[in-house]
């Protein structure tokens, strides 16, 4: 499989796999069908398998943080920083940086009266899981 084929993969897997979480009983799709995939994608780019399974175990567990209307911004941003912290397994890039900022602010985008209507929540997640996806590739190249 072409280089190029596995990143529209895990693109899409982020993405696809992120938004079916939020919905009614999708919760195991996000926290462990998410972690599983985005890790085989990192096998395939020929990453190391310890540094995979460590990626998809933490990625897991910081999927398990709830973020919702009754946690504090500092904790949605904590919770956010946690779903990139996993891809220093593979390198640094500077989407660690962003993407956590990124990420609270489609939350915050979407949760506000003024702009509900062109930032529609279920466009947010999927969003999130491509960004989350992006930082993995940034990572691993």
């Amino acid at each position: 499989m072409n280089e190029e084929h596995i990143y529209i993969l895990i693109l899409s897997c982020g993405g696809i796999c992120f938004a079916l979480g939020g919905m009614a009983g999708g919760r195991i799709i996000r926290r462990y069908v998410l972690p599983l995939g985005l890790g085989i994608g990192a096998f395939f780019l020929d990453q190391d398998l310890w540094r995979c399974i460590a990626f998809a175990l933490t990625l897991s567990f910081s999927l398990h943080l709830g973020y919702g209307e009754n946690s504090s911004y500092f904790k949605k941003i904590m919770v956010f920083t946690l779903y990139v912290a996993s891809t220093l397994f593979f390198g640094f890039t500077i989407w660690q940086i962003f993407t956590p900022y990124l990420i609270f602010m489609l939350f915050v985008l979407s949760n506000s009266v003024k702009f509900a209507k062109q930032f529609k929540w279920k466009v947010c997640e999927f969003l999130m899981g491509v960004l989350i996806a992006v930082t993995l590739i940034g990572a691993i190249k």
